[in-house]
């Protein structure tokens, strides 16, 4: 197949060659080839967001953990596949970037090499980095590997790599695919830059006024903010740009006004978890594994639901606490008690699920800001 275009090429120096390539309309192929160093997480980055859907192409020996893990974040929040060739070399933390991948595409005749992480010292000899390995272990349990196949990623010693091949691979559970056809269609091209603004829009919302009340961690959302924006003004301009952010702010603050910050924060949550950025939230107020109702099962489904949740959750326990600015506690819960009840009749209708949280939370919000 012939490449229509390269969209962008970035290669620091020391650093790995990172280039993204428009196959047609309808398929980008994201190459990463050399050693993962300083900076090229941040680069991986600010290229990816703007691509709707993509391949990661893979050929590299390794290099820095918190580089490695920054690609294999986002790869993972954006839901890209990963693809390692029978001619490449993905070995160290570029397997554990391969992991990452949506869909892992391993050729039959391809190897993915894995060992812990580890530091050299001034001799030259190596040891294991236990911070490092920790970092490692994190993301593994967040892309659901098996104890089993998580113990043969970490366990090789820093000099040596543990290899897997296709079937290896399917074994251990890491379900690699064969690279088909299939793959070119039905896949979307570069976001529009005035979407681009909105996110970044959001993003100073939800970064500012969001974090606390959804129980996330802080996270640097700067470098997303000015990755979207700076897509968009290269697109439309600065000054464009920059009168389109100000109408995307303007209708924020004006979302608040009418329907209160808890709402504002639940759709700038659901704009960014749709643009592939971590938002902090991974699940609802409950651990799914132990509720298997209908409606539970509902909600553990339906990501768009897990903000409003949790932040349902924690109003009603800072007001069994008395933790709430609200006055009339045995009101609330009278009222929250019969909402409960309301939502456990929607079984696993996300329609009904969706309606009852935002006029619930709608309701709250008001009832909040009268106090």
């Amino acid at each position: 197949m012939i490449l229509l275009a390269v969209i962008f090429t970035t290669s620091p120096l020391n650093s790995a060659t990172i280039i993204a390539e428009k196959i047609n309309e309808s398929l980008t192929i994201i190459s990463i080839t050399g050693p993962i160093e300083d900076g090229d997480g941040q680069t991986f980055m600010h290229l990816a967001i703007t691509t709707r859907n993509a391949i990661v192409k893979l050929n590299s020996p390794g290099g820095l953990v918190d580089d490695g893990i920054i690609i294999a974040e986002q790869i993972f929040s954006s839901s890209f596949d990963t693809y390692v060739s029978s001619e490449a070399q993905c070995f160290s933390i570029c397997g554990i970037v391969w992991l990452s991948g949506a869909q892992r595409y391993l050729d039959e005749n391809g190897r993915v090499g894995f060992h812990g992480a580890y530091v050299e010292n001034e001799q030259g000899s190596y040891s294991v980095s236990g911070p490092g390995n920790a970092k490692i272990g994190a993301f593994l349990g967040k892309v659901e590997l098996s104890q089993t196949a998580i113990t043969f990623v970490t366990n090789a010693k820093p000099d040596e790599l543990s290899f897997v091949g296709f079937v290896e691979a399917a074994i251990l559970g890491l379900e690699p695919k064969s690279l088909r056809q299939d793959l070119f269609n039905e896949r979307q091209d570069f976001i529009d830059p005035i979407e681009a603004i909105k996110i970044a829009a959001s993003i100073t919302l939800y970064g500012t006024a969001c974090l606390e009340m959804f129980q996330a961690p802080p996270s640097d959302f700067e470098q997303y903010y000015g990755a979207f924006l700076g897509f968009a003004q290269e697109i439309l301009g600065a000054q464009e740009a920059g009168q389109e952010l100000d109408l995307a702010l303007i209708n924020i603050s004006k979302s608040i006004r009418e329907e209160g910050q808890i709402i504002s924060c639940i759709e700038a949550e659901k704009i960014i978890r749709a643009a592939k950025i971590s938002t902090g939230i991974y699940g609802p107020s409950f651990n799914c594994a132990e509720h298997t109702s209908d409606v539970h099962q509902a909600l553990c489904g339906s990501p768009n639901l897990w903000a409003s949740d949790i932040v349902m959750n924690s109003i009603y326990w800072n007001v069994r606490q008395n933790l709430s600015p609200i006055r009339d506690t045995a009101a609330f819960l009278d009222r929250q008690r019969q909402w409960t009840l309301m939502r456990d009749g929607c079984s696993s209708s996300v329609v009904c699920l969706n309606d009852l949280y935002y006029f619930r939370l709608r309701e709250i919000s008001k009832l909040i800001e009268a106090q």
